[in-house]
């Protein structure tokens, strides 16, 4: 009689069940982080073509600058970014808009007094001087560079990832979370604000050329 029918082998009940506790949690955070990249990625696509629309309409027909720079400089420019994002309006705290050229310095530099506003030419560039002025350090060509910078703060729908990103982004290394980055950890910054609402700050930059003049009301300074 051979030996192994003498001794019958024994299994060994319950040692699936450890290894599906132990692979688990580790395939939903693959699969559930998965998904919620991908919904970044397509905002964030959607984000760079709304910020590019807006500035290629800015640059068609520039609005007078007033001398609140941060109200009438933006205002265009914001609402068509909120529809393209999300067809409606977006609540100001999660979205900030950010015209950085051309600047205050590129109208003091670069303007010129034309019937009560102060404008930077758009026309015949190429024959225009080409030098480098004052505080602006542009030429006037790059003074008709328009470049726009949104910042949109993005609702995080996937469950546990949620949670996850934004603990990590915001809580300091300690003994509960040492892989805690801390990133945005204080502050009052847009980016700060979109993680402790729950959301993932996403940011878009456009440039393009003016196609009419940059105009503020009143004379240069």
């Amino acid at each position: 009689m051979r030996l192994h029918n003498r001794f019958p082998r024994r299994h060994q009940p319950g040692q699936s069940m450890v290894e599906f506790i132990i692979v688990t949690p580790v395939m939903f955070l693959l699969v559930f982080g998965a998904i919620q990249f991908a919904l970044l990625y397509q905002a964030k696509t959607t984000l760079n073509y709304a910020t590019f629309e807006a500035a290629r309409a800015m640059a068609a027909m520039y609005m007078d600058i007033s001398e609140d720079p941060g109200v009438d400089r933006t205002a265009a420019a914001r609402d068509l970014v909120r529809a393209e994002i999300t067809g409606s309006d977006t609540e100001p705290a999660f979205a900030e808009f950010q015209l950085i050229n051309p600047s205050d310095d590129s109208f003091r530099d670069h303007g010129i007094d034309v019937d009560g506003t102060c404008q930077i030419p758009s026309d015949n560039l190429m024959y225009r001087d080409a030098a480098v002025k004052g505080a602006s350090q542009q030429t006037v060509q790059d003074a008709n560079l328009l470049k726009l910078r949104v910042v949109y703060c993005y609702p995080l729908h996937v469950p546990f990832i949620d949670r996850m990103l934004t603990t990590i982004l915001t809580q300091l290394p300690d003994d509960m979370c040492p892989h805690c980055i801390g990133t945005y950890g204080s502050g009052d910054s847009i980016e700060r604000t979109c993680l402790t609402n729950n959301r993932f700050p996403l940011n878009a930059q456009a440039i393009v050329r003016l196609q009419s003049p940059a105009t503020r009301q009143g004379a240069c300074p």
